[in-house]
């Protein structure tokens, strides 16, 4: 299996160094799955769209629900890395996303 190295940080170009940037300033860090990506742009935001939509529905449904609908997106979509990062935001949250127990909303 072919195997692509994240992007180093010292060998980045300006462009790539001002986005891992803003990606650690509002996320804390960077995943090297995300450092991968930095080597296509296109690829990196389409991946980085999750933020928007999170930021669009959460006002509306609260964290639980956005993680959960993401979560059932990403699962039916069969998107294997989405569906677990979700599945993580969801455990790190105290949500058994093996045994989802519905609240009153």
């Amino acid at each position: 299996m072919p195997r692509i190295r994240p992007v180093e940080y010292a060998e980045a170009t300006p462009a790539v160094r001002a986005i891992h940037d803003e990606v650690v300033r509002e996320h804390g860090r960077i995943t090297n799955m995300k450092r991968t990506l930095l080597h296509s742009l296109p690829a990196f935001h389409a991946l980085m769209e999750w933020y928007p939509l999170r930021d669009t529905v959460q006002p509306f449904l609260g964290e639980r629900l956005t993680n959960l609908f993401a979560h059932a997106i990403s699962t039916e979509n069969d998107c294997l890395i989405c569906s677990t990062f979700l599945r993580r935001l969801l455990l790190e949250s105290g949500e058994n996303p093996d045994r989802f127990e519905p609240d009153e909303r």
